[in-house]
C-alpha cells in the first residue's frame, strides 16, 4: 500500500514538474480524432491513395488540394514522409494558393515530436507553405516550454515575427517568454546560416597557403542579381532576428506594462545591433522607467561586442543616462503576463477551436462534393464528345452515294502538292563517238593482223 502511494505521489510530482501552461483540454485530442470517424477518411487507404496522387503528379504534373487533406487528416506516423512529399509537390502546382487550414494543422501535429524536422518545415515556407495559425503555435510554443527547448521556442517566435502576427495574448507572452529564456542560451537557430564568427573560429592557427595559384571555378549564370538586402526575411543572425522581434512585442505589450516596454526596446535594439535608432529612443525616454535586470544585461552585451561603431559605442555610453531603473526578475514577470493572458484566453481558444474542427469537416465533404461533381461533368462531356463523333461517322456512311461528290472534293482537298525540288544545273549529255574502239578490242585486232 505504501509503495503504491509513493509511487503515485513521485508520479504525480514528476507530472507537476513538466506541467504545461494550458490544461490537457486545451489540446483537444479526442475532438481532433473525430474526423477519423467521417465516412470520407474512413473509406480511405492512404497507401493506395499515395501511389494514385503520386502516379497522377508524374503523368499530369497535377495535384488537388483535397486529395492532399484527406492524406495528411488521415496519416499517421508512418506517413510523415509521404504527406511531406505530398505537400511540396502541390506547391509547385496552380492549387497551391487552395492548400487547407486543415491541412497545415495535421502537418504541423505529425511533426509535433520532432523538433529538428518541424522547424526545417516551418522555416521553408517556400517549398511547403505551412504557416501556422494562433491556436497551432500556442500549442507548438507550449509543448517546447514545457520541456525547456527555448532555442527551438524562440526560433518559433522569430518566425512569427516575420508574419508580423502577434494579435493572440498568449501567443505574444509565450514568444517573449521563449525569446527572453534564449538570451541564457545565445545559441545559433538551427536550418540556419552560421551566425557570426566567435572568437574561438578567429583565434585557430590557419592551414599554410601553398604557392600554387587556386584553380577557377567559372559558372555560366543566365544573369547576375543586384545584391539586395530587405532586413526582414534575409536576417540570418540569431541575435539579429531576437532583437527585432523584441522591438515587435514591446510596441504589442506598452499598453499593459510600459516599464517592460521600454526595457524591451532597449533590448532589441542592442541585439538587433540599430545603435542610430536606439540613440534616439534614449534620448527621448533616458528619464523613463527600466528595469534594471534588461539594462545590466544589455551592458554585458556592450563589453562582449567586438568592433562597434560610434554609433553603438554612443549607444552604450548612453545607458548611463538612465535616470530610472526597477528591480524586478523579468523571466516570472513575463512568465506571470503569460499565466495570465492563459487565464483569460484559454476557453475562449477551446470553444472557438472545436467549432473551426467542424468546420473543416463540413469544409472537407463540400469541397470534395464539388470536386466529384466536376470531375462528373468532364466525363460526361467526353462522353458526348464520342457519342457526336460516331454519330458523324454513321451518318457518313448512310449518305455515303448523296455526298459522293463533296466526299471527293474533300479528299481532294486533303491531297497534298509538294514543290519539285531543284536539282542543280543538268549537265549536256556527252556527244558519242561511232569511230571510237574501246582498248581492249583495239588490242586484239592488232594482235591478229601480226598473226
Amino acid at each position: 500500500m505504501w509503495k503504491n502511494l509513493r509511487i503515485n505521489y513521485f508520479r504525480d510530482f514528476s507530472s507537476l514538474s513538466r506541467r504545461t501552461y494550458f490544461s490537457e483540454a486545451y489540446k483537444l485530442n479526442t475532438e481532433w480524432e473525430q474526423r477519423l470517424s467521417t465516412p470520407i477518411l474512413q473509406k480511405i487507404n492512404n497507401e493506395n491513395l499515395f501511389v494514385d496522387l503520386n502516379s497522377k503528379f508524374q503523368q499530369k504534373k497535377k495535384i488537388n488540394a483535397i486529395d492532399v487533406d484527406i492524406y495528411t487528416n488521415k496519416a499517421d506516423s508512418k506517413h510523415i514522409e509521404e504527406a511531406l512529399d505530398l505537400v511540396q509537390k502541390l506547391r509547385t502546382t496552380a492549387q497551391a494558393s487552395k492548400i487547407f487550414d486543415s491541412t497545415q494543422h495535421a502537418v504541423i501535429r505529425l511533426l509535433l515530436s520532432n523538433a529538428d524536422l518541424l522547424i526545417s518545415i516551418l522555416n521553408n515556407r517556400l517549398d511547403f507553405g505551412i504557416i501556422p495559425d494562433n491556436y497551432t503555435i500556442n500549442l507548438v510554443l507550449d509543448e517546447y516550454l514545457k520541456n525547456k527547448n527555448y532555442v527551438i521556442a524562440a526560433r518559433l517566435a522569430t518566425l512569427q515575427m516575420l508574419q508580423e502576427d502577434f494579435e493572440h495574448p498568449v501567443t505574444r507572452y509565450m514568444c517573449l517568454f521563449a525569446c527572453y529564456k534564449f538570451l541564457d542560451e545565445l545559441q545559433t537557430f538551427p536550418d540556419l546560416l552560421p551566425a557570426p564568427l566567435s572568437e574561438e573560429t578567429e583565434t585557430t592557427t590557419p592551414t599554410p597557403k601553398s604557392k600554387k595559384k587556386p584553380d577557377e571555378i567559372k559558372v555560366r549564370v543566365a544573369y547576375l542579381r543586384n545584391p539586395y538586402f530587405d532586413d526582414h526575411f534575409d536576417i540570418t543572425n540569431s541575435n539579429h532576428l531576437v532583437g527585432k522581434t523584441f522591438l515587435y512585442l514591446a510596441d504589442e505589450v506598452k499598453s499593459v506594462d510600459e516599464i517592460l516596454a521600454n526595457s524591451l526596446n532597449l533590448l532589441g535594439y542592442a541585439l538587433y545591433e540599430k545603435f542610430e535608432n536606439g540613440n534616439k529612443f534614449l534620448e527621448k525616454e533616458s528619464k523613463s522607467n527600466f528595469y534594471k535586470e534588461i539594462v545590466d544585461r544589455v551592458k554585458v552585451f556592450a563589453e562582449k561586442t567586438e568592433n562597434i561603431d560610434e554609433h553603438g559605442q554612443k549607444f552604450y555610453d548612453n545607458l548611463n543616462n538612465i535616470v530610472s531603473q526597477k528591480e524586478a526578475n523579468v523571466s516570472d514577470l513575463i512568465e506571470g503576463h503569460l499565466k495570465q493572458a492563459v487565464i483569460e484566453n484559454e476557453s475562449k481558444d477551446i470553444e472557438a477551436q472545436k467549432k473551426v474542427f467542424e468546420d473543416w469537416i463540413m469544409t472537407r465533404q463540400t469541397r470534395l462534393d464539388e470536386e466529384l461533381a466536376r470531375m462528373k461533368r468532364i466525363q460526361r462531356l467526353e462522353e458526348i464528345e464520342k457519342i457526336q463523333e460516331e454519330m458523324k461517322k454513321t451518318e457518313k456512311k448512310l449518305w455515303f452515294f448523296e455526298n459522293y461528290e463533296n466526299i471527293k472534293l474533300e479528299i481532294q482537298s486533303k491531297k497534298r502538292f509538294y514543290p519539285k525540288t531543284w536539282w542543280g544545273k543538268k549537265s549536256k549529255p556527252k556527244k558519242l563517238d561511232e569511230n571510237y574502239i574501246p582498248p581492249d578490242v583495239e588490242s586484239i585486232t592488232r594482235s591478229r593482223k601480226a598473226q
